[in-house]
């Protein structure tokens, strides 16, 4: 886009002509080049406690698209702007989420990050993904400091009695206190369900976009997933997964399983999810379930009703089973979905049916202090663990999510992408994306390819 005029500002139609507006989604232009912002108002109600939480909290609401043009001949300066450098952003689902998201770890010259390797194929999969990190390094010249934890799921369950041992929650803690990230892989039994209880890593952001280069390995026709991009929203820490079970003896056994929601889980979750919404086209799906769990759906429902009246968001519903067949044959027409525990993990694996394969599928979990994990949303694949034959782009996007989120490098998070999409437009394909005239490549290779594009790229 060409700039007009020093410091003018235009504002563009609002989303379907409505009037609605996104909150803070700011887009600068220093000539060519645009960044998208987050400009936030002063509350005067909040407190100034530190440097790095200061005084400004609310989003500002602006047109969805609003611009600053300013040419290449003035130099940007936000000072000079009225606008406080801790104010000014680029835009990560994590804003949406944490306490305090002006605290960022790339302020420092080094980045901590500890690696569980998991089990089955998950000690190859992240392999593959610290060799990507190890080029984005050499280009970016950026120093990470990698540390590996312990053993997790169902190797773990045997040797100490639990999925996660003390030793490897312990090994979290000490990273998350440190200002690191965690990058898991795969790992059975009640792993993930009992890390995320334990660090109250309460939201979990799953994106949906399909790389238009694989569209042929999807199931769906090409031409009805083209450009579709979704975000799953999902409560992590209460429902089903995190109630109570038991498994009764008896001339006839009995399995028990009992779970609540509390008002406050689900308004937060709802509320990361509307935020998320009002940067985006302002249109967020409920995933409930009316007939069959009643009140759990009521509650949710009017909290979903509240949260989105207040944020100008659209607000839909739909039973999960619908849901589930709106993803496969509407998946453009959806944006944020919101959703529990179990609905939101029966989504995230469908979606990827979107993306051609469960080894395209990768996550985050957000607690609201900054710690976070990212891993892949398929499992452990014991029976391909040791062939060099699981795909590993979805542990490599996990990192490229986890260096956006939680260290703000936008730029090397984007390299990683832009190198998978060229690994993948010259027909390299693990064997669980492969299509007719492709070149099919191991675990190793893959990441050797992909590694090799970062910096041909860089």
């Amino acid at each position: 886009m060409r700039p007009h005029s020093p410091l003018k500002g235009t504002t563009g139609d609002s989303s379907a002509g409505n009037g609605r507006t996104s909150s803070g989604h700011v887009s600068i232009f220093t000539g060519q080049v645009q960044l998208p912002i987050v400009y936030r108002r002063l509350d005067p109600k909040s407190e100034h406690k530190s440097s790095c939480n200061p005084p400004v909290s609310k989003p500002l609401r602006l047109p969805r698209a609003f611009f600053l043009i300013i040419p290449k001949s003035l130099e940007y300066n936000p000072l000079a702007m009225g606008i406080h450098p801790n104010d000014v952003e680029t835009i990560r689902w994590s804003d949406f989420i944490i306490d305090n998201p002006v605290c960022r770890q790339s302020q420092s010259d080094t980045c901590i990050i500890g690696v569980l390797k998991g089990e089955g194929i998950g000690p190859e999969v992240t392999a593959e993904a610290l060799k990507v990190l190890s080029a984005i390094e050499e280009v970016a010249h950026r120093r990470f400091e990698v540390y590996s934890g312990g053993e997790i799921g169902l190797e773990a369950e045997i040797k100490y009695g639990a999925s996660l041992p003390d030793q490897t929650s312990e090994f979290c803690r000490d990273m998350f206190s440190k200002g690191g990230a965690i990058l898991a892989g795969p790992g059975g039994g009640r792993f993930v369900y009992n890390l995320r209880k334990r660090f109250d890593l309460f939201c979990k952001i799953n994106p949906l976009k399909p790389i238009i280069e694989l569209n042929g390995a999807s199931r769906v026709k090409p031409e009805y997933i083209r450009g579709a991009d979704i975000i799953i929203v999902r409560d992590n820490i209460a429902g089903s997964y995190q109630g109570k079970q038991s498994l009764e003896e008896g001339e006839q056994k009995i399995a028990r399983c009992s779970f609540e929601y509390e008002e406050k889980n689900v308004r937060r979750i709802v509320e990361v999810a509307a935020r998320i919404a009002a940067s985006r086209s302002g249109r967020m799906m409920v995933v409930l379930k009316d007939g069959g769990l009643p009140s759990f759906s009521q509650l949710w429902r009017e909290c979903a009703t509240e949260i989105a009246r207040r944020h100008a968001v659209d607000c839909s519903y739909a039973n999960i089973d619908y849901a589930a067949y709106l993803l496969i044959q509407q998946a453009r027409d959806l944006d944020v979905i919101v959703t529990s525990n179990l609905f939101g993990d029966v989504l995230s694996d469908l979606g990827g049916v979107l993306l051609g394969s469960r080894g395209m599928c990768y996550s985050g979990n957000f607690a609201a202090d900054s710690s976070a994990v990212y891993q892949t949303n398929h499992g452990a694949a014991y029976d391909l663990a040791g062939k060099d034959a699981a795909n590993p782009i979805a542990q490599i996007l996990s990192l490229a999510m986890l260096l956006s989120e939680s260290f703000s490098l936008a730029r090397e998070s984007s390299l990683i992408h832009k190198a998978v999409k060229a690994v993948l437009r010259d027909d390299w394909r693990t064997f669980d994306i492969n299509e007719q005239s492709r070149r099919v490549v191991g675990t190793r290779q893959m990441g050797d390819l992909i590694a090799a594009a970062v910096i041909k790229m860089a």
